[in-house]
This record gives structure tokens, C-alpha cells and sequence, in this order.
């Protein structure tokens, strides 16, 4: 509403009708605000990374060739939590899907083999000894990584 209209209304100019109309409009003017705000919202919500994970998590990307399935994740429980994506309703569910989806993917150790650098890079807490040696290549954490209790107890993990 304009500082115009409210003048007139404060000097009495406008009777209660055109008050009630002039309400009227600016319920229908905050009600088409309000129900592009909530699609707005909506659209947010849609805008988390749904569509994109089957091209990275799904048995169908795994049998692709050229998708971004680089680890070859071929889980039926995978496929059954993305089939269910398109139900989801809440930023709570998203979240409790996308961690299921986590927890299958860290259960089963799937590992992105690293061909381009000449190094590997992996973030680890300072709690595990390595040999003196490396190998050269044929980099498995499983086999050349050991629980270093000493190490633990400086960094407050041990005791």
C-alpha cells in the first residue's frame, strides 16, 4: 500500500468498503508472495544432490561406460535407497538417506584407485605407525598401516 492510499484512508477520504477491498488486494498480492516463496523453498529442497547421485552410486553407472561410477558400486541396497529418493518429503529424510547411502558405501571399503599422481593421498589421525619403507605402488592401507598405541595416547586417543 502506497503512503498515498494510507493518507487518505488516516483523513477519512476512503470509507470502510474500499478499506476492505484495498485489504483484500493485499492479502491476494501476500498470498501469491507467499505461495512463490514456499515453491522457492521447495525448489531448495529439490536442489540437494538427488538426481546427480545415481550417476555416482548406482548399479546402472557401474555398468556404464564413461559414468561416474569410478568404483564400480554395484549394491542392491544402494539402488533401493536412490529408488526411494524421488518419495522423499523432508531435509530429514534427505539426510537420513544420503548417510544410509554412506554407511553401505564405507561398510564395504570401496576404494577410487588414484592412477594419475605418483603419490597417494589420504588423511588419516596421526595413530598408526608405517613402515620405514613404502612400497612403491602397490599402496594398501590394510597391509602397511598398524594401530601405534604411543602415538594415540599423545594425540588423546589412547589409554
Amino acid at each position: 500500500m502506497t503512503r498515498r492510499w494510507i493518507k487518505l484512508i488516516e483523513q477519512g477520504a476512503i470509507d470502510e468498503l474500499v478499506c476492505e477491498m484495498l485489504r483484500s488486494e493485499l492479502y491476494k498480492v501476500y498470498a501469491r508472495r507467499d505461495a512463490r516463496r514456499r515453491a522457492h523453498m521447495a525448489a531448495l529442497i529439490r536442489a540437494t544432490p538427488l538426481d546427480g547421485l545415481s550417476q555416482f552410486f548406482s548399479s546402472v553407472a557401474a555398468d556404464t561406460p564413461g559414468s561416474y561410477n569410478y568404483a564400480g558400486i554395484n549394491e542392491k541396497a544402494v539402488d533401493a535407497i536412490l529408488d526411494d529418493f524421488a518419495n522423499i518429503g523432508s531435509r530429514e529424510e534427505l539426510i537420513a538417506h544420503t548417510r544410509a547411502i554412506d554407511r553401505v558405501l564405507r561398510a564395504r571399503h570401496y576404494w577410487i584407485e588414484n592412477w594419475i599422481l605418483p603419490v597417494h593421498r589420504v588423511g588419516h589421525w596421526d595413530i598408526f605407525g608405517w613402515p620405514e619403507k613404502k612400497p612403491d605402488y602397490a599402496f594398501t592401507p590394510e597391509t602397511t598401516w598398524w594401530y601405534d598405541k604411543d602415538k594415540a595416547v599423545k594425540i588423546g586417543f589412547g589409554g
